[in-house]
């Protein structure tokens, strides 16, 4: 039975106190149990101060039965909404079958005190994929960060700038380094390397490697290389070769051009005559003298007294075909020899003499006076020697 207390009212245990006609609202203690309130409607509790909810010695459940009806918390009005403190344990926000969306008007901050992360179990993680046209900042505040995009065990790493440019910046050295090949390509533009006006080296290739470096393919529209007002330096430890479909020019500016500063320089292929040379030698001795294959191939003048009825003969055919193939020129009928000078400066004879192989023609003495040799292969291991004395 209830009774009266002065402004209390008391029930026994076990009974229920019922408000409406209906009883569409029932409070209920159970004793030791807990306390039940339960309406069949709407169940409303406001204060104009602070309602407080709490529990001390169990769990707060708000939402906890198994009933699929949404759960509201401060969906009006200008207010704060809180949930957890800095001495929480844990908060867990679980969106269960659904989504879990958390929006903001203004500023959203997540902040941690120790490590974030983002995971996904099943789907990919989404940053900033909407169509909405605000900037992405990725580890922009000013620290000193470690920023790691992807891992070794990456499928792929893709990075789109879309209609605007994507620029990769560091205040020290940038690495681009790949397991396979590295391409760097342009759809619609140049592919600038070293294009800013910082006076900063460009090396390629540089590293101890023993690398092929090919620079443009037989489809290249042009290669220009410009040394600027430094100087340009070309340099093989073996063979340096320098080939052209139409015309080779050297020096078109009007400037000089040095080719090698070791006296001995070969180039030049048998089919097409071509030689250049440097380096001659100047026998001043006089008399009797033999040239030999080096001689005639980089140059010999004979300047000085004869001394008498003496020859000057030429090296054989043979040794100078066995000189230029050990430098990878094969010699064949047309191809020419540096010019064999020769000034006597006495009134006696020197004869220009035939080594095996060689045919001298045109006057073979020479008397007093200069006279220039031709030398042309006729055939492998055969050659002319014209002498043609100065008028």
């Amino acid at each position: 039975m209830p009774w009266l207390s002065g402004s209390e009212l008391h029930v026994d245990d076990g009974a229920q106190v019922s408000f409406g006609n209906t009883d569409d609202m029932t409070i209920s203690h159970s004793g030791t149990a807990a306390a039940v309130v339960n309406s069949t409607g709407a169940f409303t509790l406001d204060s104009v101060g602070a309602v407080a909810i709490e529990s001390s010695a169990g769990s707060l459940s708000i939402g906890a039965d198994a009933i699929g009806q949404s759960l509201f918390l401060g969906t009006a009005g200008a207010r704060v909404i809180q949930v957890g403190s800095a001495g929480a344990a844990s908060l867990s926000l679980d969106g269960g079958a659904g989504a879990l969306t958390a929006q903001c008007d203004l500023q959203c901050d997540l902040d941690s005190q120790g490590i974030m992360s983002i995971n996904s179990s099943a789907g990919a993680i989404n940053v900033g994929n909407d169509a909405v046209a605000q900037a992405l900042n990725l580890g922009t505040g000013a620290a000193a960060r470690v920023i790691t995009v992807g891992n070794a065990a990456s499928a792929s790493l893709s990075l789109e700038g879309g209609v605007g440019g994507a620029t990769f910046q560091c205040d020290l050295a940038m690495d681009l380094d790949a397991g396979t090949a590295l391409s760097l390509n342009s759809a619609g533009g140049a592919i600038n390397v070293g294009n800013d006006a910082v006076a900063q080296p460009v090396n390629i290739a540089t590293g101890a490697a023993a690398r092929v470096i090919t620079i443009g393919d037989a489809a290249s529209a042009s290669c220009s290389i410009e040394a600027g007002v430094g100087s340009m330096s070309l340099t093989s430890d073996t063979t340096c070769t320098i080939s052209q479909g139409t015309v080779l020019q050297l020096g078109a500016g009007g400037a000089a051009v040095n080719v090698a500063q070791a006296p001995h320089l070969l180039v030049g292929e048998a089919t097409d005559g071509a030689y250049v040379h440097q380096g001659y030698t100047i026998d001043v001795a006089g008399g009797v003298q033999t040239m030999s294959a080096a001689e005639m191939c980089n140059g010999y003048y004979y300047k000085g007294a004869a001394g008498g009825g003496v020859a000057l003969t030429t090296a054989a055919a043979a040794d100078i075909q066995t000189y230029l193939a050990a430098r990878g020129i094969t010699t064949a009928a047309g191809m020419c020899l540096p010019d064999v000078l020769i000034d006597v400066s006495d009134a006696n004879a020197l004869t220009v003499t035939a080594g095996a192989g060689f045919t001298v023609l045109g006057s073979a003495a020479v008397n007093n006076v200069g006279a220039v040799c031709k030398v042309i292969f006729t055939g492998a291991a055969t050659a002319d020697i014209i002498v043609v004395l100065s008028s």
